[in-house]
């Protein structure tokens, strides 16, 4: 079994790098890095059906789940004085929690993140058909499994936004846009963590995801790919399509488990904060929240 690796993120609110703490990162690393029979096993039993998905999902939307969430908030050290106050009736409730009013500022005058999480930028997407990450290549053909989309977007820009269980788990619209279309895509539900990704990236283009198209008078064609993972059985629209919505409001939010929104850039229609760019050329994650502005003005 190859060495644990500590997963480290850069805070740009704060300017610091932080490690950071994966939930069942020991059994992460055994099935996800192992090269036993065992952990091979472990890997199909996770992703190949959707079963033991969906019954951690079903469990976790009982009333007996609840118990777990003063633990969770302690172990992650989530600001509950961020999110509406109620009285969760299961984990799955709290997993799907909405923000108060002006929890998550939006920058006025530039693309924002879309959701809480972890991101990687990468500004041009010209010189190859395939793209990186944490050095290993990743065909954008595949994962959009749509010619004409491929077609638009790989000359463009990208933001690959990963969201861990103790996130805020509801994405957002990264400009002013008209919401055009949604398709579904079958697949598989591989954990998107990075101690999964390290070993078999390709997890992004077999998992079960969602192409969102959208417009914006000022950057053109968008496109979100929202993706599912263990645990995520479930992706959720909750704006209409042929509205238009403003920056910042919502798109959706993911049931339980981990999970990852790619967004989608024409080409020249933006450029991104070099301090991201050098982030991500090292290969570090940006800790960034929902709202906060990510373009080079």
């Amino acid at each position: 079994m190859q060495e644990k690796k500590k997963v480290m993120l850069y805070d740009y609110r704060t300017g610091e790098t932080v490690e950071e703490k994966v939930p069942m990162s020991g059994s992460l690393y055994f099935i996800y890095q192992g090269d036993s029979f065992s952990a091979s096993l472990g890997r199909k039993l996770l992703s190949g059906n959707a079963f033991s998905s969906k019954a951690a999902g079903f469990w976790m939307k009982t009333k007996w789940s609840k118990r777990y969430i003063p633990s969770f908030i302690q172990t992650h050290n989530i600001k509950m004085e961020d999110f509406e106050e109620k009285d969760y009736t299961s984990f799955d409730d709290f997993f799907v929690r909405k923000l108060k009013d002006g929890a998550r500022p939006i920058d006025g005058g530039s693309i924002i993140a879309p959701c809480d999480g972890k991101h990687l930028f990468y500004n041009d997407l010209s010189k190859k058909n395939s793209f990186f990450v944490k050095g290993q290549e990743l065909s954008l053909s595949r994962l959009l499994s749509d010619a004409n989309l491929t077609s638009i977007y790989k000359d463009g820009s990208m933001i690959i936004s990963r969201l861990a269980p103790p996130d805020y788990h509801r994405y957002h619209f990264p400009a002013d846009i008209t919401l055009n279309k949604v398709t579904h895509i079958p697949g598989s539900l591989f954990s998107v963590s990075p101690i999964a990704l390290r070993q078999m990236v390709n997890v992004l283009t077999e998992n079960k995801r969602m192409l969102v198209e959208m417009t914006s008078k000022k950057y053109g064609n968008i496109l979100q790919v929202v993706i599912g993972a263990t645990c995520v059985g479930t992706m959720h629209v909750t704006a209409e399509i042929g509205h238009k919505y403003a920056k910042g409001e919502e798109l959706g939010y993911f049931s339980f488990g981990g999970s990852m929104v790619i967004t989608l850039f024409q080409k020249n229609s933006i450029q991104f904060k070099d301090d991201l760019i050098e982030q991500t050329n090292n290969f570090t994650e940006v800790l960034l929240n929902m709202g906060d502005g990510i373009e080079k003005i």
